[in-house]
């Protein structure tokens, strides 16, 4: 059992690994900044929690079984994947604001486009 945690250890690192070292080489292969920070999605929601799950299981191996530990882990893990979503959001939404430069080829480009107006109680249709 054992050699089988470490050997799941060991490819859920690499994977995790891996992942970020692919997202790292391909952020500066972006043409503009909104793309460089789309493309650091699959680093913060899915190989940071592959490295997260490793380390806990290399905890188990070395420490054994700790409930605490496994609240953390699980938190971690939510709280990288539902974290990354809406600061990748935000933070897009900031460089676009703030003028960052776009590349002309990025479609579609919702926010350079006027939101329609919604209708107060006074508008007349």
């Amino acid at each position: 059992m054992t050699l089988v945690l470490e050997i799941l250890v060991s490819v859920l690192s690499v994977a995790g690994a891996f992942c970020v070292l692919s997202v790292a080489v391909g952020f500066f292969r972006q043409r503009d900044a909104l793309s460089q920070l789309n493309s650091l999605g699959p680093a913060t929601a899915i190989g940071l929690p592959l490295v997260s799950i490793a380390a806990f299981l290399g905890w188990i191996l070395v420490d054994g079984f700790d409930w605490a530990l496994l609240v953390k882990t699980v938190a971690t893990v939510c709280a990288l994947v539902l974290v990354s979503s809406v600061a990748s959001n935000t933070l897009g939404r900031a460089i676009y604001l703030a003028g960052g430069r776009l590349d002309p080829r990025t479609a579609p480009n919702d926010l350079a486009e006027e939101p329609e107006r919604l209708l107060g109680p006074d508008d007349v249709r």
